[in-house]
């Protein structure tokens, strides 16, 4: 508790891996197998660190584990820990805005008026209707546009 107070108190970003407690986190996982059980319920504090104000900026940490976003907003707002999840909105904008604050660059990845136009379209299966379940294979890009500018697009938008 003292270090994160210390880590909002400095200014400190928070980059942090979800899919590490997906992965390793629950009882009886590889936290609790090497660091026993006392130190694993304190490790990947998503909520707790968010909630002193300290800026959380989510990753991957590929190749460690997979480079797929989708599954690591779905790890974020379901921690093994029920008071560690987060809001999906909270690891959405810890995915795109947190990681332009921490490197100083502000008003990108958001849709402001005078931001760059950095954006991505997604569908969301129709089976699931939920960013949470993944058992369709996630959501899917239509497009994604970089400085106003396409470069990406499956086709299935029509163009305005």
């Amino acid at each position: 508790d003292d270090h994160i107070a210390a880590m909002n108190e400095l200014g400190i970003t928070a980059s942090m891996q979800s899919m590490f407690d997906s992965l390793w986190g629950a009882p009886g996982g590889m936290y609790q197998q090497r660091l026993g059980a006392i130190r694993a319920a304190k490790m990947n504090r998503l909520a707790d660190i968010s909630a002193a104000g300290v800026l959380l900026a989510l990753g991957s940490d590929s190749p460690v584990t997979v480079m797929d976003p989708w599954l690591a907003v779905r790890a974020a707002a379901q921690h093994h820990q029920p008071q560690q999840r987060i809001s999906i909105d909270a690891a959405i904008n810890a995915h795109t805005v947190s990681g332009w604050v921490a490197a100083g660059t502000l008003g990108v990845g958001q849709l402001i008026v005078g931001a760059p136009a950095h954006l991505a379209i997604w569908e969301l299966p129709e089976s699931t209707g939920t960013i949470l379940d993944l058992s369709a294979g996630g959501p899917t890009c239509l497009r994604t546009i970089v400085s106003g500018a396409t470069v990406f697009d499956n086709g299935s938008l029509a163009e305005q």
